[in-house]
């Protein structure tokens, strides 16, 4: 059986680029704003701060979260300086941008410019869990701690603890994460980030290190599950391919059909997903 979605042409990365991606990405925007508070970063640096600053999306996907970042400054008088958007593909980005201010592009996070070292005031990154090595997490760390203003510059990245939750044993769920784990050893990814993602900014040079942690309903059961539960359903399908791929599963057919069952699960046990922000500052020196 051929799959019928369509990828980044980058291995690593595990999630599909396609439309039904792009359209959940929206999806996910609004569950994660939405469990941190309407908030659409935890730390510094304010919004009002941003007047004429330039921000960073690393990882920006279809670039909502930088749209959404620009109708806030504008109904709040803040004129920034640039916001940009990078991908490693121009695959999601929109047709036409939304907006008049944020500028997407093409440009590998554990590469980025040399011309940006020094300049953004808050770089933002969010859930690439499923796109990084632990080597090229360090690596990404040390090019945003780069590209920040010294001093002044922040950092936030969002990221979920899904893949360690503690499933009863022998339950669908618990089958499912023994699936990913092995799906993600296989191209080296993390399935445990939350547990290392402070130590590493601390490593990579970050001070202030910050977390706020939030518990995101998935039960259809609850008003506010259902939104987020179809989000995260329709993310973890993504990863069927990678699966099957890795030799953790015999097909996608069986991979939907246990994903049938682990969202059974969720309404049954009124399962939350763990998300966490971590808020980081480049120091002066």
């Amino acid at each position: 059986m051929t799959s019928s979605r369509h990828f980044h042409n980058v291995e690593q990365y595990l999630l599909p680029a396609d439309a039904d991606e792009t359209q959940r990405l929206s999806l996910q925007h609004r569950v994660v704003v939405r469990a941190f508070g309407g908030k659409l970063w935890s730390g510094p640096p304010s919004l009002q701060a941003l007047q004429g600053a330039d921000v960073l999306d690393s990882g920006t996907g279809n670039g909502i979260w930088l749209s959404d970042l620009e109708r806030r400054l504008a109904e709040g008088g803040v004129a920034p300086g640039h916001l940009i958007g990078v991908d490693l593909s121009d695959r999601q980005f929109p047709s036409a941008s939304p907006r008049r201010l944020a500028t997407l592009q093409v440009a590998d996070i554990l590469n980025l410019p040399a011309e940006w070292t020094g300049r953004f005031s808050l770089v933002h990154q969010r859930l690439l869990v499923a796109g990084l090595s632990g080597a090229q997490w360090k690596t990404c760390l040390g090019q945003l701690l780069r590209v920040l203003q010294p001093d002044t510059g922040c950092v936030e990245l969002i990221e979920t603890g899904h893949f360690a939750h503690p499933y009863p044993a022998g339950s669908p769920g618990d089958v499912l994460m023994r699936v990913l784990r092995q799906t993600f050893a296989k191209r080296g990814l993390v399935f445990d980030i939350l547990a290392r993602l402070g130590d590493w900014l601390a490593e990579a040079g970050f001070v202030d290190v910050a977390v706020t942690t939030v518990e995101i309903p998935m039960s259809r059961r609850r008003e506010d599950g259902h939104e987020a539960g179809e989000n995260f359903f329709r993310g973890l399908l993504g990863l069927q391919e990678a699966a099957v791929q890795s030799g953790a599963i015999a097909s996608r057919q069986d991979y939907i059909e246990l994903m049938d069952r682990v969202r059974a699960q969720w309404d049954a046990d009124d399962t939350c997903n763990t998300f966490a922000a971590f808020s980081a500052r480049r120091p002066a020196t």
